[in-house]
């Protein structure tokens, strides 16, 4: 029960953060920015504080995703993280079920959101300087 709960809030948060945010609607009229847009920006031309948010949301996926999963999953994303492999790769070796797959792909869309807000926020500044 306490899966299907955090399974319907996560979707909702993602919907409500789609629907009512007018900076990502923006940005996902324009299916130019993308998440490679994203790490196309030099970290260097950020400021401290973007790059402290961009930590934040990445922080915050990270606990959410932990929650997720169970011990021996949380071992072996461990293991595949220090062998050198990406968030993404790691979490595709890993035997999830269909709901653990369905939680982490919201979480994960969830901070894309979110990263695309700070950086449209900061690429929108940064034109008008």
């Amino acid at each position: 029960m306490i899966k299907v709960i955090k399974s319907l809030s996560t979707l909702f948060l993602v919907t409500y953060l789609v629907i009512f945010s007018p900076v990502i609607n923006v940005a996902s009229a324009d299916s130019s920015l993308n998440l490679s847009k994203i790490s196309d920006i030099s970290v260097d031309k950020l400021t401290p504080q973007k790059r402290q948010q961009l930590q934040a949301i990445r922080q915050g996926r990270n606990r959410e995703i932990v929650k997720v999963l169970d011990n021996p999953q949380l071992q072996k994303l461990s293991h595949y993280l220090h062998q050198g492999q990406n968030l993404e790769q790691a979490l595709a070796g890993l035997e999830l079920s269909t709901e653990q797959q369905n939680l982490i792909n919201a979480i994960i869309e969830f901070t894309n959101l979110k990263l695309q807000d700070v950086v449209v926020d900061y690429s929108l500044l940064d034109v008008n300087q």
